[in-house]
């Protein structure tokens, strides 16, 4: 118990805490500080902090923030600007942020492939299509060997 508490204490938040999914048609697998959507075409975007948001639009496109975000009467995503803070809609459908309200982003959005890497930090193999045929394929949820 004394070591799975200190490997928390000693490891970064963002490692920790991260969320991952698997892009649709994929193998790689997108982490991201916070949490992870798919979007319209199946692949994953994640928010930049732990408590921040990623959503869809009304587009079916993935937007993000570092604070908590509300759909607005309007049908805009309305965030906080500051990382983690809140936002809450008045009776009137408009949004009263934490720290200033800023409209949510494709641009904030995080997408980092998990996988292997070199001393660098560098992925060794790139993003892109799965193997066809059989090789390389493992159904889902099954370790790799």
């Amino acid at each position: 118990m004394r070591y799975i508490l200190c490997l928390l204490l000693c490891c970064p938040t963002s490692y920790v805490f991260a969320e991952c999914m698997r892009d649709d048609g994929r193998i790689e697998t997108v982490c991201g500080a916070g949490p992870c959507v798919k979007d319209r075409y199946g692949e994953v975007y994640c928010a930049p902090h732990i408590d921040g948001t990623a959503t869809l639009d009304r587009y079916q496109q993935a937007v993000c923030s570092v604070g908590r975000c509300a759909r607005s009467r309007n049908d805009e995503i309305i965030c906080s600007r500051e990382p983690g803070g809140d936002v809450l809609l008045n009776i009137y459908g408009e949004a009263d942020c934490y720290g200033g309200c800023i409209v949510a982003s494709a641009e904030a959005c995080e997408r980092e492939f998990a996988g292997p890497r070199d001393e660098d930090g560098n992925l060794t193999r790139e993003p892109g299509p799965p193997p066809t045929g059989l090789e390389g394929y493992r159904p889902p949820g099954r370790p790799t060997r």
